[in-house]
């Protein structure tokens, strides 16, 4: 089977529309906080699972932009929406192109303006730090995580529906 290939995207910031704008985008690399535990009677060390670790991203923009930069300095972790639309397809046959969907909510923590020259165009880069990231294919989520209202979903289960129910919130 081939795999499929992101043959086109838009980006989407507090709902504005970036196409043509939008060159490149990193999405967050999901890892899990461990710690190795080792106690009496066991023949090695396991992994304990300690949660979320911290969630970034970075996308990078062609031109000068002043929308974009606008939201720069957002006070709240969560104030800026940005959503980022795919369409991803393989070469093999009658495969339907699916619709690749990431949404998250953050702050521009770091403009880099690179450098400027006369009849050039520049690259901004911008890293985001994220409160929530949730991620779908043809409307179906895949996963969902929100750090600040600790939820957690993988493939339709919420995997800290008990906690949170422990914890009454």
């Amino acid at each position: 089977m081939i795999p499929s290939t992101l043959k086109n995207f838009n980006i989407f910031i507090n709902g504005t529309s970036y196409v043509g704008e939008a060159e490149e985008i990193t999405p967050p690399k999901l890892t899990r906080i461990t710690e190795d535990y080792r106690a009496g009677g066991m023949h090695g060390p396991v992994e304990l699972d300690l949660g979320q670790d911290k969630l970034e991203m970075e996308v990078t923009f062609k031109g000068w932009n002043k929308e974009l930069l606008k939201h720069y300095g957002a006070f709240a972790a969560d104030a800026v929406p940005l959503r980022f639309r795919g369409a991803a397809r393989s070469e093999a046959g009658d495969v339907a192109t699916d619709a690749i969907e990431i949404s998250v909510r953050g702050r521009l923590k770091e403009l880099d303006f690179g450098s400027a020259k006369t009849g050039e165009a520049n690259s901004l880069k911008v890293m985001i730090p994220l409160t929530a990231f949730k991620y779908e294919v043809n409307g179906y989520e895949i996963i969902d995580i929100d750090q600040i209202n600790m939820i957690f979903r993988v493939n339709g289960v919420d995997l800290l529906a008990e906690e949170r129910q422990a914890l009454g919130i």
